[in-house]
This record gives structure tokens, sequence and C-alpha cells, in this order.
């Protein structure tokens, strides 16, 4: 958690942090401890704060196999929103800006814990913003599309909207 407040808003710190391993570092914790919720949600921040913005640190977390560890713990702790937000974003910024990790995001079940992330964090506006930004994109392609359909995820999106329709009634209503 320390490497996360260290480089929050400063790219020099960012790239220290890079340059001594940092990245890789977080990653093999994540690996080692795939079961520790903790370790987990703290290296899934720092790795946005350590990743996001800096473009020598993202080739080391793709080269490190970032997105197949992120995936890992997304599917482990599907309600777990720290973990799921901060993976989002690393995956909006790794994946969806095209190259060759949506390819390694697809087959590695990204899609489908996309989709369970949305739908087990219907009450945690980031996750269904970013991780329904992420989805949007991701459909565009028939195969995904597929993807989605085989998987169930329409059903579960739609029963996602309504938890959300309900959840702001409740809010509206008070």
């Amino acid at each position: 958690l320390g490497a996360a407040h260290i480089a929050w808003g400063s790219e020099e710190n960012r790239a220290l942090i890079g340059l001594s391993g940092g990245v890789d570092c977080l990653i093999h914790a994540m690996e080692r401890h795939r079961t520790s919720v903790t370790v987990l949600e703290q290296s899934a921040t720092a790795l946005c704060n350590i990743v996001l913005g800096d473009e020598n640190n993202q080739i080391v977390f793709d080269r490190c196999r970032g997105l197949e560890v992120l995936i890992h713990a997304m599917k482990l702790f599907q309600d777990d929103a720290v973990i799921q937000e901060h993976a989002i974003a690393l995956i909006n910024n790794r994946v969806l800006r095209g190259g060759p990790n949506l390819a390694l995001f697809c087959s590695a079940g990204g899609v489908e814990a996309l989709i369970e992330s949305v739908t087990s964090c219907t009450w945690h506006d980031g996750v269904l913003e970013n991780g329904s930004l992420a989805l949007r994109y991701l459909l565009t392609s028939e195969e995904n599309r597929i993807r989605v359909y085989r998987s169930g995820g329409i059903e579960k999106l739609v029963d996602a909207l309504y938890a959300v329709s309900r959840r702001i009634t409740r809010v509206n209503s008070m």
C-alpha cells in the first residue's frame, strides 16, 4: 500500500518504483498470495497508481502477465469492489486501447470475469460505470458477443440492471 501512496500523483515516483522492480514485485506478490484478499486489494491499488500513466511500467506489467493475474483475482473475489474497480481500470488501459492484450484478455476468461464483476458489484458505482464501458467496447466484436451469450452474460447483465434500478428507487424514496 505504501507504493500506491508514493506513486499517487507523482510521475517521478511512478518511474522510480518501476525502475526499482516494483511492478514485477507486485505481480509476483499477487501470484504467491492468490487467496489473500488483503494482498490482492493492496497490490491492485498500487498497480493502478504505478502502471497507469507510465509507459515503461505498462510494458513491464504486460511482460509479467499482469492481466492474467488480475483476471484470476477478479474471478476469485467477484464481490470485492476494491479488486474489481482497480482491475477494471487496468483492463481499460491495457486492453481496450487495442494491441495484443485483447486476445490474451479474452482467452484468459476476461470477458466472463468482467461480466461477473459488473453483476456482483451492482452496489458500487465505479465498478458499474467502468465495467459497463469496458463491456460496451468489447461487445463491438462478434466473437465477444458470442462469448457473452454462451456464458449467460445477457441474463446476468439484465439482472444487474434490475438490481441497480431497485437500489436507485430505494434511494430516491428516502
